[in-house]
């Protein structure tokens, strides 16, 4: 079969493909809300795939969009999903339920690793976590690592007890921290800014940009907590898949980066850099990010 024809099979689809006669067919998994966020996070990355994988015969490759880790976990145990990228935290939800395994991690932006910071204005007199109780904190969303899951983590970690809030002006139960959800990338500094909250959570990447930093002109603001290095992101494949076409994929996968083609396609997906083997030091840190997981997993998916 022809490459130029193989790239026109990797259809995106919008709802899990099934299996045909003696079809192979690889799936690329996203947790994700619509359509066009699937096109534009992994079309360019199935395209290449497709290519470099045309010599395979009766290959498709297609993208299944799912939304949330409990149905992309059921699509992988049914064989219909065989390879995901998710967050660290979201990583184990799924790695809980399925055979999925580490194989990649994953250099987004540039980098391997990230922190979440949770910060408060200065005149709120709030200097470390345990100041929060009887206080409104501003969470990202549920579905957000860096700027919820995390920082949940963090306050659940010391001990601390959350309430989730219909909105800020609700009363905060005693003895404990309230949160709302802004449903915004990086907002966190505007709520504070805007009296909705005296605290809130972003990454260290959020909290330099430009965005918050007007803000921050508005409010002094400091950063109270700091996490560990967050690992960026990994990639996750069905322990089960063929192991030919399992060992291909890794493959092709690995040596993106090296290709100019392969180059670009990451560039369009998430910023991607390249994809890292997991190695024992990248599996250690995954350990390190499931004592975080276990304290929060009531909230992922």
């Amino acid at each position: 079969m022809k490459p130029a024809i193989v790239a026109l099979m990797a259809a995106i689809c919008t709802a899990l493909p099934a299996a045909a006669g003696d079809e192979r067919r690889l799936v690329f998994g996203c947790i994700c809300d619509d359509t066009q966020d699937l096109r534009d996070r992994q079309g360019l990355v199935i395209d290449y795939l497709a290519s470099v994988l045309s010599d395979i015969p009766g290959l498709t490759i297609d993208s299944a969009r799912l939304p949330d880790i409990p149905a992309m976990s059921a699509a992988i145990n049914a064989g219909k999903v065989d390879f995901v990228s998710e967050t660290p935290l979201a990583a184990w939800g799924i790695i809980d339920r399925t055979n999925a395994e580490i194989t990649f991690r994953e250099r987004r932006h540039g980098v391997t690793a990230y922190h979440s910071l949770i910060i408060a204005s200065e005149k709120s007199g709030v200097k470390k976590l345990e100041d929060l109780v009887g206080k409104v904190v501003a969470f990202e969303g549920p579905g957000s690592t860096s700027a919820f899951l995390f920082p949940l983590s963090m306050l659940r970690g010391e001990g601390l007890q959350t309430v989730e809030l219909a909105s800020p002006s609700d009363p905060v139960p005693a003895g404990k921290i309230g949160y709302i959800f802004t449903h915004e990338d990086g907002a966190a500094a505007r709520y504070i800014a805007d009296g909705k909250a005296v605290a809130g959570a972003l990454s260290d990447e959020d909290w330099a940009s430009p965005r918050a930093e007007a803000q921050m002109a508005r409010v002094r603001m400091k950063v109270i907590a700091k996490s560990e290095p967050l690992l960026r992101a990994v990639t996750l494949l069905r322990r089960d898949m063929d192991p030919a076409l399992k060992a291909r994929l890794i493959t092709a996968l690995g040596n993106m980066h090296d290709d100019p083609e392969g180059w670009q396609a990451l560039r369009d997906y998430n910023r991607v850099r390249r994809f890292d083997r997991a190695d024992e030091a990248i599996l250690a840190d995954m350990e390190r990010m499931r004592v975080y997981y276990e304290r929060v997993k009531d909230r992922v998916g």
